[in-house]
């Protein structure tokens, strides 16, 4: 311990200016000494009392007062900060550092014009490019920014640097000014080919943008100036997820070389084989690592599901749950999970536990719930927790386009059409509602380019799902352009099989359409199918009924 404030010591007597020891009495030397071992250890508070001590024993050092004023700023005792700056200043009244500490003050007490004073009175004594840098500090706190462009442009005209470009950028990008960000820190690349900070500050700049080529070349360009950066590779694995997974599992496998104990990287990796099924391999990586919180418990039950071992889902989610009450996507995906077995009051419980561990704030505890009581069929319950979901999330687009669901199943069409309309503004990649809405449309027959353009654009985004090719069959069909409707319908069956699945609504929507072609034989086969799946369906049991008759005849 002894030898470690001896170091201490001898490191601040080596980095303090030799004037401001020559210039400070003894005994408030000591205290100032003991003031800086405390601020190097940490100890803000026991730094302050010491380094007080030491003014009160000498308040003729202008350095003592320059110190402990920049330490009360740091506390935020600005009253006090500001008169002890002000008594140095009537010493000194033209010490650049103190007015300089002023300025800080008075921009933490929100004084714009008189840090501004301070400010244009020092350059026009000494137009010095930290007191430029300052000015501009002060006009991006305040907002002010046709001025801050102003003294940014003025500064970079008298001192044109890499580390001027490279701040003015980390300015502009904070005010959400990115095309002028954009500008600096491109042209702090250009003057410096090695400044790591600027190419990575750049490549987040287009990676925020959606850029992911141009993020991905700054990137590389910083990655090749600092070759063992994880946070670099770990932008890279980000952008190769959305369109490069095997690339992306090659980083992450290579971050865990580096450092197995990343749990990022880990994590990341588990994600994607997630995303290419690939569930085993998922569940065997996550099971690897010694860290066992609420969101890995919660990966763990997801892959499960997907492997269709419920037993250990259940296990896992609840394991999720034991360990934050609070995580509420282990709460939904439980529910999901009983309701998916059949356990309707299991999957209640799960959800109105989550309401009693304090997650009745949380919009999707609602929508869960609603969701439930869709499957039962009881739409007004659905609807009231919807519109509790609402409140909590007013500007969600699921919520929205879980009302326009229920309110269609209820009937009333304006307001189905009204709050489908509303999840699209909100979201425009709402594939769901875009899906939903074209559909409506298209089973009444009307709006139907407009039916037809919203499924599509619903597809773009999701080109497999098989719900949503029924849709354009549907739609199709309405047009009467049969032959068209009967290849997006059988490619429907076909993207469904291929998962495992099969939907009464789609084989009687093929068995019309081959009905239309006058294939009635293929048209009764397919609404054989559709009523096997939904043996309630009395509308389609009367058509097979009248076209056997007619075949007989």
């Amino acid at each position: 311990m002894r030898n470690s404030l001896i170091v201490s010591l001898i490191f601040i007597l080596l980095s303090l200016p030799a004037f401001c020891l020559e210039k400070i009495n003894p005994q408030a030397l000591a205290h100032f000494l003991t003031a800086e071992v405390y601020y190097w250890q940490g100890k803000e508070e026991e730094a302050l009392k010491e380094l007080k001590k030491a003014e009160k024993l000498d308040s003729t050092s202008i350095y003592l007062k320059r110190r402990l004023s920049y330490l009360l700023l740091r506390k935020g005792d600005l009253q006090e900060a500001r008169k002890t700056i002000k008594e140095a200043l009537k010493s000194k009244p033209k010490d650049r550092e103190l007015s300089l500490i002023l300025v800080e003050i008075y921009q933490k007490e929100g004084k714009f014009y008189s840090a501004l004073r301070i400010l244009k009175q020092l350059l026009k004594e000494k137009p010095e490019e930290k007191v430029f840098s300052h000015l501009v500090q002060l006009c991006f706190k305040f907002k002010r920014l046709k001025e801050a462009k102003k003294w940014s442009d003025e500064l970079l005209s008298r001192w044109p640097t890499y580390t001027n470009y490279t701040k003015q950028g980390i300015n502009f990008l904070r005010a959400g000014e990115k095309k002028k960000a954009r500008e600096y820190l491109e042209e702090a690349v250009r003057r410096n080919p090695q400044g790591v900070e600027a190419w990575i500050l750049l490549g987040s700049l287009y990676e925020g943008e959606k850029n992911f080529k141009k993020a991905e070349e700054c990137y590389r360009h910083a990655l090749a100036l600092s070759p063992f950066s994880p946070f670099l590779y770990h932008r890279l694995g980000e952008i190769y997820s959305r369109q490069k997974p095997e690339d992306a599992i090659s980083i992450y496998k290579f971050l865990l070389m580096m450092n197995p104990e990343d749990y990022l990287a880990l994590q990341n990796l588990a994600l994607l084989y997630y995303n290419q099924q690939e569930y085993q391999k998922s569940v065997d990586l996550l099971l690897s690592s010694s860290r066992k919180d609420a969101y890995t418990y919660y990966l763990i039950g997801s892959c499960f599901i997907h492997l269709e071992k419920w037993q250990e889902a259940e296990d896992y989610l609840k394991k999720s749950i034991q360990a934050n009450p609070k995580f509420t996507p282990s709460y939904t995906l439980l529910s999901y999970l009983y309701s998916h077995l059949k356990k309707e009051r299991e999957a209640m419980s799960i959800l109105k536990q989550a309401l009693s561990n304090s997650l009745s704030q949380e919009a999707d505890i609602y929508l869960a719930i609603g969701l439930l009581y869709m499957q039962k069929k009881d739409y007004r319950e659905a609807l009231k927790n919807f519109k509790k979901a609402r409140e909590l999330a007013p500007e969600s687009d699921e919520v929205y386009f879980r009302l326009g669901a229920a309110y269609e199943r209820m009937g009333s069409w304006i307001r189905a059409v009204y709050h489908l309309r509303k999840a699209i503004r909100l979201n425009p990649e709402n594939a769901e509602a875009l899906n939903y809405l074209g559909y409506m449309f298209a089973e009444k027959g009307i709006r139907l380019n407009e039916a037809l353009e919203l499924i599509t654009k619903a597809l773009r985004i999701e080109p497999e799902n098989g719900y949503f090719v029924d849709s354009l069959g549907w739609v199709y069909f309405q047009k009467g352009w049969f032959q068209k409707a009967k290849e997006e319908l059988e490619r429907a069956v076909k993207l469904l099989e291929k998962e495992g699945e099969d939907d009464p609504v789609i084989r009687d929507h093929l068995g019309d359409v081959y009905q239309h072609l006058g294939k009635i034989k293929e048209a009764i086969r397919e609404w054989e199918k559709s009523l096997q799946l939904d043996p309630d369906n009395t509308k389609v049991r009367e058509k097979i009924e009248k076209w056997k008759g007619k075949v007989l005849e």
